[in-house]
């Protein structure tokens, strides 16, 4: 469980990356590429489920305007929200039992569902922190640094709503480092921390996130 735990709040938080690369290390056993990158990315999605307009928008509002950064859904849950200095904000669930793997949605400043965000690889991340612990026993979840090299790689996709078109993939190849490629491999964007830049270097925004 503790092990878990930890790599939900981590990777939660984790929308950071570094420098626009073509070609970068994923992981010791693989090596991902703009083609590669763009391969992973061939999903559809069907979109009529999902709320047009925030359904806790209000709620989510107040918490992030009241900056709050304790409140839970309840004991099995958090809630993460992220604001973006261009404007909008994204929420995502996190089930701290390991049980279910949501989407992220992102908003406009309205509450509008502009965008659904799957993370395909989560389970996949599970199983590698699960066979570490086995391997090396409990104590690793202790170590923080050495737990933190099975979260990675994770492949984010993102989707327009209401079209349920893919529009981009993200590689989180490390704490800090994440690539944004569009459909078609162009790399969007890259972040540092809470900074956004463009392909070319240029700071294009920031990001904060809480988690609730």
């Amino acid at each position: 469980m503790k092990y878990i735990v930890l790599l939900f709040l981590l990777l939660s938080l984790n929308f950071q990356a570094l420098a626009a690369d073509n070609i970068f290390k994923a992981s010791i056993s693989r090596t991902w590429t703009v083609d590669t990158a763009s391969r992973e990315a061939q999903r559809v999605i069907n979109t009529e489920s999902y709320p047009q307009i925030d359904p806790d928008y209000i709620t989510n509002r107040q918490a992030i305007n009241a900056g709050k950064k304790t409140l839970r859904l309840n004991k099995d849950f958090l809630r993460c929200i992220t604001t973006f200095s261009w404007g909008g904000y994204s929420i995502g669930v996190i089930d701290l039992t390991g049980k279910t793997d949501y989407p992220a949605f992102k908003y406009n400043n309205a509450g509008s569902l502009q965008t659904i965000i799957y993370d395909y690889s989560l389970q996949e991340v599970r199983n590698r922190v699960k066979n570490a612990v086995e391997i090396y026993g409990e104590s690793i979840t202790k170590d923080l640094n050495s737990l933190k090299s099975y979260f990675y790689p994770t492949k984010m996709y993102e989707y327009a709503f209401p079209s349920g078109e893919l529009i981009s993939i993200t590689l989180t190849v490390g704490e800090n480092d994440q690539y944004s490629f569009k459909v078609d491999g162009t790399l969007e964007s890259h972040w540092l921390n809470d900074k956004c830049y463009t392909p070319d270097g240029t700071h294009c925004g920031t990001r904060k996130s809480y988690i609730y």
